[in-house]
């Protein structure tokens, strides 16, 4: 490890421990119904959120609701998760030039993404794609 990494480290264990008590005793208020200080714009919110999903509040759940409602938040989390990683060519932010994954690689070796490259990028050729696909493949290799 370097120094810088422990003053890394050592600043975050020191941020860490300050925040114990404070976010503590929020969460303890919390989870006891006291009111919080947040209560004046997060209490709406709940509510509005509860009568979306039709949640009563003051009804427990019991255990079989509960782990259905666990393992289908897991579910539905992952799906979206994963969504965003097999999608995150089409988001308007992407830039080839800054992914370490092989990208690039698969633009040289396949010809149907190439073309997929050519649409998402306005390349005009697949020659200009090989390019880019190789300066790609370049940066990559060089910020490792």
């Amino acid at each position: 490890m370097t120094g810088n990494m422990l003053l890394q480290y050592g600043v975050f264990m020191l941020i860490v421990t300050i925040a114990v008590k404070p976010l503590g005793g929020y969460m303890a208020k919390v989870f006891e119904g006291q009111p919080t200080v947040f209560d004046g714009f997060l209490r709406p919110l709940e509510r509005l959120l509860y009568r979306i999903t039709g949640i009563n509040p003051e009804k427990e759940m019991g255990w079989k609701e509960y782990a259905s409602s666990f393992v289908l938040f897991g579910l539905c989390g992952t799906l979206l998760l994963y969504a965003i990683l097999r999608l995150q060519w089409l988001l308007p932010w992407f830039y080839p030039a800054y992914q370490n994954t092989p990208l690039a690689r698969i633009i040289l070796e396949n010809e149907d993404a190439e073309a997929l490259f050519c649409y998402k990028h306005g390349v005009k050729s697949v020659f200009e794609a090989r390019r880019k696909a190789s300066a790609c493949l370049t940066i990559a290799r060089h910020s490792v």
